[in-house]
């Protein structure tokens, strides 16, 4: 069975052209229920390279049969995209896989020392840096929680609408009680209880500027906030204050005239369990568009997330760790699945 091109429009694995693949020996099949979309497949197990010096000798991933909301044919309008994402390249917490996960098999290999990897969403270039050779004293690190429910998952305590010197609070809310903040880095959109999206906006953007589609919960703003000097500002639980400029919010949309804000809230009575559960837990999921202006460090071995800003980082991603992914999208959940 394959994936119908609909569903699966772009290039596909084809297991007859490696004569190193081998497929399930228990035909176990595959089901994964992301925030947004989701697959079904198979396993198979084959030498799994990120180069020709970072490979996995025998490594089980998933060859999706169907997939819904995740892989989408190119359009008139994506004229300028060079890439599409065709699978998806799970680097997610090891609590999460039953296996031993992709990262970990590179230790295990010996072709890293430690389980450690830093993804770079800066524009307009980013990349994956898998070791240590990027750990120096200037990554600022916050413990992934206890209860974290195999996510990259570290505890927040404060959020703030700030003005461009940093003097001015305009905007402050703190949590009653700790919130769990998902560090994603596959998620275009970051999320959050919808009263403190609209606060932020309000204190931000200013109300008069603002439209809800109320089917997706997001907001459309005036494209003039790219001239913003405000700044969203999230204190962890360990210290860190990540500082997101406001202008790194507008996310501009082809042949329209509004602007997309890059925090929407979670919808209620959403038909997905995954996305429910993170809104009835007052969970925030940091996507994209609040991590685009850091350097994101994850401490497998230690079950830490660290941070960087993106001015101090400016001159990592040159070293001989730097491995370039071509139409697979990173994020940090487990597992590897390509179109079959």
């Amino acid at each position: 069975m394959t994936c119908p091109e609909l569903e699966c429009p772009l290039d596909r694995f084809d297991a007859t052209q490696s004569s190193t693949f081998s497929s399930s020996k228990k035909n176990e099949q595959l089901s994964i229920q992301y925030g947004i979309g989701s697959i079904e497949g198979i396993y198979g197990q084959d030498q799994v390279c990120l180069t020709q010096t970072h490979c996995v000798p025998s490594y089980t991933f998933g060859l999706a049969t169907s997939t819904k909301d995740l892989i989408f044919k190119p359009t008139t309008r994506d004229t300028n995209t060079t890439l599409q994402s065709n699978g998806i390249f799970g680097i997610g917490n090891d609590r999460l896989s039953p296996n031993t996960p992709f990262i970990k098999q590179l230790v295990q290999a010996g072709v890293m020392n430690r389980a450690v990897f830093a993804i770079r969403l800066g524009r307009p270039t980013g990349g994956l840096i898998l070791g240590d050779g990027m750990m120096d004293d200037t990554i600022e690190f916050e413990p992934v929680l206890e209860n974290a429910y195999h996510y990259w998952m570290i505890g927040g305590d404060t959020i703030e609408v700030v003005a461009g010197t940093g003097s001015s609070v305009l905007y402050r809310h703190s949590f009653e009680t700790m919130r769990g903040v998902i560090v994603d880095t596959g998620a275009t959109l970051s999320y959050m209880d919808t009263t403190v999206v609209e606060d932020i906006l309000m204190r931000g953007v200013g109300v008069s500027h603002v439209v809800l589609d109320r089917m997706s919960g997001t907001y459309l703003i005036d494209c003039q906030q790219l001239e913003s000097d405000k700044k969203v500002e999230m204190v962890f639980k360990g210290g860190y204050r990540l500082s997101v400029p406001l202008k790194d919010l507008v996310i501009q949309q082809q042949q329209e005239d509004a602007c997309l804000f890059g925090i929407a809230g979670w919808l209620q009575n959403d038909n997905n369990n995954v996305t429910e559960r993170m809104r009835r837990e007052g969970w925030i999921l940091l996507g994209e568009s609040m991590l685009r202006s850091s350097y994101i460090v994850f401490d497998m071995d230690n079950q830490r997330v660290g941070f960087v800003s993106e001015k101090r980082s400016s001159s990592r991603g040159s070293s001989r760790y730097m491995v370039c992914i071509k139409q697979v999208a990173m994020v940090t959940m487990i597992g590897i699945w390509l179109s079959w």
